[in-house]
Formats: structure tokens, sequence, C-alpha cells
């Protein structure tokens, strides 16, 4: 915070930031919180996610991107100092991969707040608290007392003391009218319409009354009000030697702690298409938790580095050459990935669909054998791709018009297969386009070599793989995708999104080859 008080000069290469010592006096950096010893790991970390979302905000607002040099830094930083900074992750029991996607969810829901919020989160500072909560309901009642003596014509006394005497709610007691206004209110006409006159004024002064308490609350517990109380600390000399701002401070944490907390799991939207025709909306669509193994399977690949495939990669593994001749599933006719997520979907839900009507597989699933955790992630990041291709086309590097036709052809055969009796006798394989059907047959037939393990180790990495492929933005479009869906709430492929815009992943927009 504070950069934006520094001074900017003119230069024939266009303007630049002063540096100098006095110029960077009063800006917190994430170096200058992260220095702080005394603080939580917890609260660094949200620092870091305030940095990123600001970092974040260009792709929204036509600033020039990330130049190479600052994705090369911000890749360090996250990969080397975040996720590889075991200790500090220890102090509060998270893995590296769990540190990352907390810090990447907090981002995002900075992101979501700045753009969405209802209720001036972003404003959130010590002085803006005061302002709008503390002082302006000060002078509101000020003026209300100034109308009162106005009312009296100067009789102060008299103007106060008829507040009491006059209004016979207080004069009387509320719970003594409501009880005679209800007792008579069949009866009479008049009472019956009075006991509503006082009805609806009394429920609208509790519904200000908790609007009010609310917008306090939201905004005290809010990660505004906190990184803003962080930076006030560190920036300023006299609030570290002030005592009761600190013992507001941690009250403010403690109330934080205990109101927010966000939970360190990500769920995902399910969607398969053995049942994708009943499915009208994607508020009806069933979530699960992204595994474990998925976090760290995702953050071991964006780590490693290497060029992004639309799957090839996890099908050319040395250690399992036989499934190199499946890179075929792995081509597309109209050249993009919504259709090859479309064929690999088929084909699991095809292998999870025999392994799961056999009795070896019951057996094998109470050993904890077959794939274990491999399966769970491959079935999983499946059925999210594909509700990626059905209810979030705008998210994927293709064109959503391309995507949402290639998603009306699988339907159209879809439902050709079902009117043909003939094609599958089992009416659940007979849900599937003809090409992920065949793919999902070879693997039925790989899976009955060995229990499955090794064919679920492959779908989870080609899984891994693509969800990763996809993340990086293409086009401005794609961008604008993300914003609108925010309203909708965090989205995987978002978080995937804004963690490739800061370590330089980017993908081309005609032939979506992703490289770092």
């Amino acid at each position: 915070m504070g950069e934006e008080n520094m001074a900017v000069k003119v230069t024939p290469r266009g303007y630049e930031v002063e540096h100098d010592a006095a110029a960077t006096a009063g800006v917190v950096t994430v170096g200058r919180i992260w220095l702080s010893s005394r603080e939580h790991p917890k609260l660094k970390r949200l620092c870091l996610s305030f940095a990123l979302f600001k970092l974040l905000r260009r792709r929204f607002e036509n600033v020039p991107a990330m130049t190479k040099e600052e994705t090369d830094d911000c890749r360090d930083l996250i990969f080397d100092g975040l996720c590889g900074n075991a200790a500090a992750a220890a102090t509060d029991g998270l893995t590296a991969e769990v540190a990352l996607f907390q810090v990447l969810k907090d981002e995002v829901t900075f992101l979501t707040e700045y753009y969405h919020s209802i209720i001036p989160v972003m404003l959130a500072s010590p002085y803006f608290f005061v302002v709008n909560y503390l002082f302006w309901p000060v002078v509101v009642l000020a003026f209300c007392i100034m109308t009162i003596v106005l009312c009296g014509n100067g009789g102060i006394l008299y103007a106060f003391k008829s507040i009491w005497t006059d209004n016979s709610i207080l004069s009387i007691s509320m719970s003594s009218m409501i009880r005679c206004l209800s007792n008579n209110a069949v009866s009479n006409s008049k009472m019956f319409y009075t006991f509503i006159d006082v009805s609806l004024c009394y429920l609208l002064f509790v519904a200000v009354i908790y609007e009010e308490a609310s917008e306090i609350v939201v905004f005290l517990v809010s990660n505004w009000f906190v990184v803003s109380l962080l930076c006030t600390d560190a920036a300023d000399p006299k609030c570290r030697r002030n005592p009761s701002f600190h013992a507001a401070f941690r009250c403010v944490l403690w109330f934080s702690g205990h109101l927010r907390r966000y939970p360190s799991v990500i769920t995902i939207k399910q969607l398969s298409v053995l049942g994708g025709s009943r499915i009208s909306t994607a508020l009806t669509l069933p979530t699960a938790k992204l595994p474990k193994r998925a976090k760290r399977s995702i953050l071991k690949r964006l780590r490693a580095g290497a060029p992004l495939t639309n799957g090839r990669a996890a099908l050319s593994n040395p250690e399992e050459p036989r499934f190199s001749s499946l890179a075929w599933a792995c081509e597309s006719k109209s050249g993009g990935v919504a259709e090859v997520i479309i064929v690999w979907h088929i084909a699991t839900s095809l292998l999870e669909t025999k392994l799961r009507s056999t009795p070896r597989a019951d057996q094998e699933r109470e050993r904890g054998s077959g794939g274990g955790g491999s399966r769970k992630t491959a079935e999983r990041l499946s059925r999210y791709c594909a509700y990626l291709v059905t209810f979030r086309p705008e998210l994927l590097p293709d064109d959503r018009e391309a995507t949402e036709l290639i998603y009306g052809d699988m339907k159209e055969q879809i439902e050709a297969a079902l009117s043909c009796s003939s094609w599958y006798p089992s009416s659940e394989w007979a849900r599937h386009d003809k090409r992920g059907a065949v793919l999902g047959k070879v693997l039925a037939d790989e899976a009955d070599r060995d229990g499955g393990a090794a064919v679920w180790k492959m779908l989870a990495n080609l899984w891994v793989e693509l969800v990763v492929y996809v993340a990086p933005s293409s086009t401005a479009e794609q961008d604008k995708g993300h914003e609108r869906a925010l309203v909708q709430g965090v989205e995987l492929i978002t978080l995937l999104w804004a963690l490739a815009a800061h370590t330089g992943l980017t993908t081309s927009p005609d032939d979506h080859h992703p490289s770092v």
C-alpha cells in the first residue's frame, strides 16, 4: 500500500517511478510485512494475496501486462518463496499446495469483492471506519436533536420531556401497547390498522438496525480491513508504539478469526454425461472437494515449467509406454481442446461405470487398491472439465461458439445412440459418443491387466495436464469471462488462470500451445 503517493517523473521512455529511500518510505511492500517476525504466516500470505490481486487487475483495466522480468520474479516468489518455505508453512500446519491455493483463493476473493461487492469493504481502513461508522452516526444524531429543539420552539427541556410524556410507546411501554392492540385488533378496525402501523414501523426500525450492524460486522471481519491494519502498523512507527492500537488490532484479528473462517477446501462442480440430459442449470449440479493429490499434482506440474500439452505429456510416460498409442485421442478435428475434453471425459466415465459394476472393483476399493487417490482425482477433474465445456465455455481458450457447437454435436450423437439399441448392450454405454466409447473400451481392457491402478494414474496425470492447459488466457474475451464468472463463486479454473497470469504461463491464441 501507499504506491499512489510515490513520485512519478516523465522520461523519454515514458513514466518512471522514483525508487529512492525518501520516495518509498511510506510504501508497505510484501517483503516489509514478511520481515516482521511477529506476524502470523496466515497474515503474511494474506498480504501477498492482496498484492497479487492488485497485479491481476491489469487484466481488466487495459493496463499493460506484466513483463517477463516481473513474471520471473513473481514465479520465484510464489514457487520458491511461498511453496518452498517449509518452515513457515509448518508453523500453521499447511502443506505447500494448501498454502498456495489459499493465497490464490484469497486473491480471487479480493478481486470478487472489488468488482461485485455491495458493501464498501474495498475502502476498509481505520479512518474510513471511524468516519463512516462512528463519526457519521454522531452527526445524524446531532441533526435529530436539532430538529427536536426547533420543533419545540426553543423550549429544549419541554421538547425532550415531551418525547417521554407524549409518546404512547415510551410512556406505556411497547409490550403493553402491542398486547392491548393485538387483543382488540379483531373486534375493532381502528385498533387493527393501528396495530399494522406500529408493526410496520418497528419492522422497519429493526431492519435498519440489522442492516447497519451487519455492514459493520462484515467490514470489521473483512480481509481488506485486516490488510489495512497490518499496513498501517508497518508504515507508521507511532502505531507500533501505541498500546491502544495494538489492543484494538488484536481484538479485530480475534473477531475476524472467529467469525470469518475461509475453508481451505476448494469445491468444484461435477457434471457427467450419464446424467447430463437431466441437468438444466449449473445451480443444480453437485459439488465435490478438490482432492489433495490433485492439488499436489497441479503444483508439481506448474513448477516443472515444461511446455504444456493437451494431455499428450501424460501418455508419453517412459514408465508406462503402452499408453503412448492413445495419442490419437488428444487430436481434435476442430483443433480445439473442448473436443479432447469430451472424448476423454466419455472414456473416463465408461471406465468408471465398468469398474463400478464388477465385484472385483468393490473388493479392490475396500482394500484401497486400484488407483486410490488417482481414481478420485481423474473422476472429479473429468466431471469438472465437462462442466466447463457445458456451462462455462467462456473460460476455455477455444472460441465460445465453437465450444458450444462441439457440445451440441456430442449431445446429438448421444441422443442418436439412445435411439439405437444395437450399438451397445448396456444402456449406460449407449449414452456416449462413439469415439469416446472406443477409447473407454481400450482403457477398460488395460484396466483388466492390473486392476486399473496404472490406468487411473495415467488418467489422473492427463486430467491435471488438461486443467492446467486450459487455464492460461489467450484472449481478452476470456479475461472478461473470468470477471463475469466471479459473481457465481470462485472457480478452480479462475485460480489457475490467476496463477498463470502471475507466472508468465501463456497460451497462443492460434494453436493453443502453452509455454512458460
